[in-house]
């Protein structure tokens, strides 16, 4: 049925739901409810002035101050009204360019480069809601739902339009019950990325508000229920990673979700609901769920798990070090070694990458940035044939991928051997370089010093002035 020729009810009631439900999370929230509160004190403020300006100011003073207040007020809201206006444009543009699909549960908008792939979008994330339905035990109303999906190309033209500065590979409205996905062109982790965003919906259901340190962990382990051996060993690289942080001081979401942090804030979410689960069950968690709504972190986990939330994180860290199968174990303290030297020899101390080269070649025989740690050490101690072997055992070593440090590798086993005076065989290392991308930091580029040095050897006066500039 529609109403005055433009708008069905169905659509008038979810119009109506959305702007109920954006409304009260807007009063639940602390941030927004006190910027209310705020803004309502303003106006009364500024009626209560404007009461005693009629008392206390003559008539020519308050139409001078009116005036001015009113000329201020339409500058501004002038101002605020072009530059939102012409987000509002670009996004609408944006939006116009969407096709969509409707079906009987879901309305289908994607790029138009995705038609291709419509059906197993579709396929997707019918597949990927029943999980999540399944898993967390909580079926979401019979409704139709609208699932975005787009290019990694115009979700970075969508950002610069809104002036978002972090991107995320999906995301779930959970005032309009509506998800958007970011393919990146790997169908699996669509898949895994539809359980991420449906799992928000629907535990929105238990609680609106929860901490992000909650939400997201429920959703991450949503995403990885059927491969947890995955979430914890994601966990583990980042621990052995970041050993120093603990859970306790991401309980802030502003903390939670800083860009620096946001990969392994999730990861370690996810696992730790996931141990959460394994020990306490899903009920326990869910009880422990609605509590937020009326308790703070540490009161609800108290109240449910009767213990602290600092002490869940002890037992579940010796669980990852202790519990997880051997090989992964060793594979997240591989990653991570291999993660820590590589910013080692970019930033710290020789001391500090040997000992990590030491370490990484204990544990990996033939990793070639162990290799090349050694190399760099040996190199800045002054000794050239301890570094041309090891600079050659890296670039000997079998390739994972073609990588800027890879290409380094070349670059500095070429500078080494040109002041050994070996010019053959560093012509072949510039070149071998040149075939790798450049490293993205000027400070660590290399790919304009190896043409120079194709054309003039690198010399000891050279790497003098280098030490001493």
């Amino acid at each position: 049925m529609q109403v005055g020729g433009l708008w069905t009810m169905e659509e008038i009631h979810n119009l109506l739901r959305i702007v109920a439900r954006a409304l009260r999370k807007r009063w639940r929230q602390p941030t927004s409810k006190r910027q209310t509160i705020t803004l309502t004190l303003a106006f009364l403020g500024g009626v209560l002035l404007w009461l005693l300006s009629r008392r206390w100011l003559p008539p020519a003073v308050r139409h001078a101050l009116w005036l001015s207040g009113l000329a201020l007020l339409s500058v501004g809201a002038a101002w605020f009204g072009i530059r939102q206006g012409k987000r509002l444009w670009e996004v609408y543009r944006w939006a116009k360019q969407l096709r969509h699909h409707e079906e009987s549960d879901l309305i289908l908008s994607y790029d138009a480069e995705l038609e291709p792939l419509r059906e197993e979008f579709l396929h997707k994330a019918r597949r990927a809601l029943r999980a999540a339905e399944q898993f967390l035990q909580t079926p979401l109303e019979e409704r139709r739902r609208r699932v975005v999906i787009l290019r990694e190309a115009s979700m970075a033209h969508l950002n610069r339009v809104l002036g978002n500065r972090s991107s995320y590979g999906g995301w779930a409205n959970t005032i309009a019950d509506s998800v958007y996905i970011v393919y990146y062109g790997d169908g699996e982790w669509a898949y895994r990325t539809f359980l991420h965003e449906w799992a928000h919906l629907i535990t929105a259901r238990w609680n609106e508000d929860a901490p992000a340190l909650v939400k997201e962990g429920a959703s991450v382990a949503t995403q990885y229920h059927d491969e947890p051996l995955r979430a914890h060993a994601n966990a583990l690289y980042y621990l052995n990673y970041f050993h120093k942080c603990s859970l306790l001081y991401f309980v802030d979401s502003e903390r939670f979700y800083d860009p620096n942090w946001k990969h392994a804030t999730y990861a370690w979410a996810g696992s730790f609901t996931l141990y959460l689960l394994e020990q306490f069950g899903l009920p326990r968690f869910r009880r422990f769920y609605h509590r937020l709504a009326e308790q703070s972190l540490d009161e609800a986990f108290q109240a449910e798990f009767e213990m602290s939330l600092g002490q869940a994180e002890l037992l579940w860290r010796d669980y990852l070090h202790t519990e997880l199968p051997e090989a992964t174990r060793r594979d997240a303290l591989r990653r991570a070694l291999n993660d820590t030297l590589y910013w080692a020899t970019r930033n710290e101390s020789t001391l500090t990458v040997q000992l990590l080269s030491e370490r990484m070649l204990d544990e990996q025989p033939d990793c070639w940035i162990g290799y090349y740690g050694m190399g760099v050490c040996a190199f800045w101690r002054g000794d050239l044939e301890a570094a041309q072997e090891w600079f050659e055992q890296a670039n000997r070593a079998p390739e994972q991928e073609a990588t800027a440090i890879r290409g380094r590798a070349w670059f500095e086993c070429g500078i080494v051997n040109d002041l050994k005076g070996q010019r053959e065989r560093a012509t072949e290392c510039y070149q071998r370089a040149l075939e790798y991308p450049d490293d993205d930091d000027p400070a660590h580029a290399y790919h304009a010093r190896a043409r120079q040095y194709l054309e003039t050897p690198y010399t000891y006066e050279e790497r003098f002035r280098f030490l001493s500039g």
